[in-house]
């Protein structure tokens, strides 16, 4: 049985996601999901580049909670979803998630199946409930 290993790399890697596999020859290798942690550091790969500008989040906006400036150590902070159109056509969605001092999710930014941008602003109380969005 081979063993097959995935890990960060630099900031190309497989697809320019910043990530390489060993142990497994895929031809052509195509990743249909990769999920993201602990730092924001995949927004430099090249799989970010075009829409890092948009996806980078805001420090503060007016009514709600402000992003924290602490490091989100093991949160979930980026997400991306190939879709496959055809055999080999591939449309990508990718989102952010910013977090509050109290790890709370207050940003969310990803870009759509269309080629849009969506964003969600959270604001919460102390006990956790949703005040605005």
């Amino acid at each position: 049985m081979a063993k097959v290993a995935a890990g960060l790399c630099d900031t190309v890697g497989l697809g320019g996601s910043g990530y390489s596999v060993t142990g497994l020859s895929l031809v052509p290798p195509t990743l249909l999901a990769i999920n993201y942690y602990d730092d924001y550091s995949f927004l430099d790969t090249s799989l970010f580049s075009a829409h890092k500008v948009f996806l980078l989040g805001d420090s503060c906006v007016s009514g709600f909670s402000p992003i924290s400036s602490c490091i989100p150590r093991g949160l979930p902070t980026g997400a991306v979803y190939m879709c496959l159109y055809g055999d080999s056509a591939v449309s990508i969605n990718c989102s952010v998630s910013y977090y509050d001092s109290l790890e709370r999710i207050v940003q969310t930014k990803s870009l759509n199946h269309r080629g849009g941008y969506d964003m969600s602003y959270l604001s919460c109380n102390l006990s956790g409930e949703l005040l605005a969005d």
